[in-house]
């Protein structure tokens, strides 16, 4: 009884690679659509530690400093290669499970009295290598759990193959000691957090306690985890992936989004990839929701997040049906704010002067007259000004680099007795709190 799971190293990173040779030992990262956070790193970037999901402009300056290479994600092109790497999985095995992009799961069983598994894997690391230039790691165990816990165990103790079989008894429970709970598959932060807490700390632990007070204790999906680390097989190859329940087309933009008329488009171009994605799954949509959201890194800014869904009438994947939906538009909440400080003369006046009209909105059909003051829940809009004395230099600074940039430290501008707020208005002239 065995399985294998192939995992693609940094995927994304090695499908870069491919065409860039010359890039083999150089730390590369591959950047979210609009290269708004890092979505994959080769090994040596990882070992500069650069983290997984980070912003961008948070680690360019560093990583770049030291001869990183960056590059904007592909989709198409990583999708094209992930099947190219599954096509050659499937002609070895009569079972596969694609489970990601970039791993599969290979059923094992009808081979196991004809073959040395270690050795039918190293050959099929070596084909995928040489017909696609992707590396492959493949671990081999009884049970798809202790397939993660076999290619962990790869990667810890750096096996040169890149094949790794667990199938003894003390095989199995030396591979569960050395991994940590929080390394188990399927169990998250705060369940690690809950096991740690019982005395539970490695996988060991977890596969010798009871499976039935694991699932009085916990859950019946935690208890099957125990039974596969017991090598007691649970989970069986899927070969057909049951269809999605929704489907997510979400970005994080390049550069600053701050009004409808730059947005638009481009919502729009993400419900044309949900319709591709769609009719790709032979499925229908009965409704479509939008959702956005202020940058959580502006925290110097009001936040705001925006969400509406819409039923459709009739279920459909036509990219028109989905793209022109009336009415979809939010209650746009804008700020506005000066690019860079500017420098005001000694004994100026400063005005402000602005329009509302609150009658616009379909959602306010009887509108009131609305009140001023920091207490009003009356709909409204404020003008803020914040005074700083004046420094040479002061007008060349940008202010969004300010908070982005990780060089520069907001307290040496804002908190020193030198650079303090001397003065914040409200719209009525009146001191603010500081």
């Amino acid at each position: 009884m065995a399985l294998a799971l192939v995992d693609c190293e940094s995927f994304y990173a090695s499908c870069e690679r491919i065409f860039r040779p010359d890039l083999r030992h150089v730390p590369i990262v591959v950047l979210s659509n609009n290269d708004g956070c890092v979505i994959a790193r080769s090994t040596e970037a990882k070992r500069m530690g650069i983290g997984m999901g980070v912003p961008w402009f948070k680690v360019k300056k560093s990583f770049l400093s030291q001869g990183g290479k960056v590059f904007s994600s592909n989709f198409t092109f990583y999708g094209d290669m992930s099947a190219r790497v599954m096509n050659i999985l499937e002609g070895f095995v009569p079972e596969v499970e694609i489970y990601s992009i970039d791993e599969a799961f290979l059923g094992l069983d009808s081979l196991e009295e004809h073959y040395n598994l270690y050795e039918f894997g190293c050959h099929i690391r070596r084909l995928v290598k040489q017909w696609t230039g992707v590396p492959v790691r493949i671990g081999i165990a009884p049970t798809k759990t202790l397939t993660k816990i076999a290619l962990n165990e790869a990667k810890r103790i750096n096996v040169p193959t890149k094949v790794h079989q667990i199938s003894t008894t003390k095989e199995i429970r030396e591979a569960l000691r050395n991994t940590p709970i929080r390394d188990v598959w399927g169990v998250g932060r705060r369940l690690g957090e809950h096991l740690n807490q019982a005395k539970i700390n490695n996988a060991l632990q977890l596969a010798d306690v009871d499976p039935r007070y694991i699932k009085r204790k916990f859950s019946v999906v935690l208890e099957r985890t125990v039974r596969e680390l017991r090598g007691q097989r649970c989970l069986n190859i899927e070969n057909n992936t049951s269809a999605k329940k929704q489907i997510v087309v979400s970005r994080s933009f390049g550069n600053r989004v701050a009004d409808l008329k730059t947005l638009r488009p481009i919502v729009s171009n993400f419900a044309v990839r949900a319709a591709e994605k769609l009719r790709n799954e032979k499925q229908k949509c009965s409704q479509v929701s939008v959702f956005v959201r202020t940058s959580p890194f502006s925290d110097h800014k009001p936040q705001h997040t925006g969400y509406k869904s819409i039923e459709l009438l009739t279920p459909t994947n036509d990219t028109i049906n989905l793209v022109w939906i009336n009415n979809w538009d939010f209650e746009w909440q804008g700020d506005y704010y000066f690019e860079q400080f500017l420098k005001i003369p000694a004994g100026s006046m400063i005005y402000a002067k602005g329009n509302y009209d609150n009658t616009v909105s379909p959602s306010n059909p009887n509108p009131v007259t609305v009140q001023s003051g920091l207490n009003t829940e009356d709909e409204m809009f404020i003008f803020i000004f914040q005074f700083l004395p004046y420094q040479l230099g002061d007008e060349n600074i940008f202010i969004d680099s300010i908070f982005n940039s990780t060089n520069i430290d907001q307290t040496n501008i804002y908190n020193s007795n030198q650079r303090k707020i001397i003065q914040m208005l409200d719209i009525l002239g009146r001191d603010m709190p500081q």
